[in-house]
């Protein structure tokens, strides 16, 4: 199985990789724009599906209707552990990485009373904070390369410019690799340039490391009426960091001249934005629950700073270093809203099925400078936005059967289509199974889940029409444990 939207991710990015010119683009557009729905071990369990439920974390960012379903006052407490290995394959080589880490999914704290004016409504406040995404992943890539270097695509973007006005037409790239000696003049009248070495059983080798999360902060309100009617509104702010390091290295063990050279790449970027939900639920039968929720779209402020560096070495012993200035941006991404559908079907005291279903628009997005970057338009990554990206339509179900009093077993998956338009990228779409169980006793409640995803990335080192293409496969493990009282 493939997931379409990683792989169209990571072809962009293989193509864009170096930035050269921008450290931002539809690509960051997009990762701040693909957002989770954080919940409790029991709507992981059920594949998301809790939206006509409630009662539970998620309704702070599913269905805030949910909210008003709470009988008692709650505190919950949710732990997730990722276990995320990609395996990637380049020129008949294959290599393994792996990334571990533990976090806290959710917390959530919900007070709950009667009118004084009206016994039938029944009013509830809360307070939670939830992962949206997160951005860990480490990547390692290495093959021998007969064909071509990076070196080259430094030598092509250089082509016309006079040698000491390289660096300050290209400070991120050509520049650089004119200063540590990467690239020579061959004609200083024409301005062309060559690569310092010839690619002939060159050594590639690159290593990504990403981290970051995106969370939210949100507090809610929600109330229920003669236990027919349920509804509820929650406002988050949410605020996401990403750091993505990479270093790109080529060596020549058969050259006379050159040992080789490290490409560094450094982003480092922050943000927050303010988001809006709308929700509620309607009691049909003692069977049937229906709901329907809105989420606005959020303006996130990312501040952005980028910078690369490279380090070559020669046969004779000298080294040289060049370090590019660090390019500071203040941007906002535009991310849209959601509109959700709920439904869940109540077997007595034995179970229930749930359906739940969201509509996003990613054509949407868009992406304008803010504050001291004001003067770039954007323009070009809007258009291209408007152009690759496309509506997203995701259906998450689940069941939960009540095997004896106190123990409860869950099973559920989510589909989500393509975010990309037909021909970006392949069609593959985004499918993930979940499965958990529940224990309940007294006030006390644990519960256990697990999630499997696996997908597949076309990454390119540089240019695609100079090197072949890199594969890389991702499975994603994750469990999560909830802890929680009512009262």
């Amino acid at each position: 199985m493939k997931s379409q939207y990683i792989v169209a991710l990571g072809l962009l990015m293989g193509i864009l990789v170096p930035h050269f010119l921008k450290a931002q683009n539809e690509v960051d557009a997009l990762r701040y724009s693909f957002q989770g729905t954080p919940g409790s071990a029991r709507s992981l369990g059920m594949g998301g599906a809790f939206g006509a439920l409630g009662a539970d974390p998620s309704a702070f960012w599913n269905n805030p209707g949910g909210l008003g379903m709470y009988k008692r006052n709650a505190f919950e407490l949710s732990f997730k552990f990722n276990d995320r290995t990609t395996s990637s394959s380049f020129l008949g080589n294959t290599e393994e990485s792996s990334d571990v880490g533990t976090r806290i999914q959710n917390l959530a704290m919900i007070t709950t009373r009667k009118s004084n004016q009206d016994e039938r409504l029944q009013v509830t406040f809360g307070f939670g904070v939830g992962n949206l995404n997160t951005y860990d992943e480490r990547i390692l890539i290495e093959g021998t390369n007969s064909t071509s270097t990076l070196m080259d695509v430094f030598a092509f973007q250089a082509q016309g410019t006079p040698q000491d006005l390289i660096y300050d037409q290209f400070p991120f790239s050509a520049g650089l690799a004119y200063d540590t000696y990467l690239i020579d003049p061959l004609d200083t009248i024409a301005h062309t340039y060559i690569p310092a070495e010839n690619a002939n059983r060159t050594s590639q080798t690159k290593v990504i490391d990403r981290s970051g999360r995106h969370n939210e902060m949100t507090f809610g309100f929600g109330f229920s009426f003669d236990e027919k009617w349920s509804g509820g509104v929650s406002l988050g702010i949410q605020t996401a960091f990403y750091r993505e390091t990479s270093s790109y290295t080529e060596k020549f063990p058969e050259s006379d001249y050159i040992v080789g050279y490290t490409f560094n790449e450094d982003i480092n970027a922050g943000g927050s934005g303010v988001v809006a939900r709308i929700g509620g639920i309607y009691r049909a039968s003692e069977w049937l629950r229906v709901g329907a929720g809105w989420q606005s779209p959020v303006r996130l402020n990312i501040d952005d700073a980028y910078s690369t560096s490279i380090n070559s070495s020669f046969v004779d012993g000298s080294t040289f270093s060049a370090f590019s200035p660090e390019l500071s941006s203040n941007f906002s991404v535009r991310v849209p809203g959601k509109l959700m559908v709920n439904s869940a079907f109540i077997l007595g005291k034995s179970g229930v099925i749930a359906a739940d279903y969201e509509y996003s628009d990613f054509s949407n997005i868009q992406m304008r400078s803010e504050g001291l970057s004001s003067d770039y338009s954007y323009e070009e990554e809007n258009e291209t936005i408007r152009n690759i990206y496309t509506v997203s339509h995701k259906v998450k179900v689940g069941m939960e059967w009540r095997l004896i009093e106190w123990l409860r077993l869950r099973a559920g998956a989510s589909y989500q289509t393509s975010p990309f338009e037909d021909g970006v990228a392949q069609s593959d779409a985004i499918l993930n199974y979940t499965g958990g169980l529940g224990f309940r006793k007294g006030k006390f409640y644990l519960d256990l889940a697990g999630a499997y995803q696996a997908g597949s990335e076309s990454y390119w080192l540089y240019n695609p029409a100079l090197v072949d293409e890199t594969r890389i496969d991702t499975e994603l493990i994750s469990g999560i444990i909830t802890i929680g009282f009512r009262y």
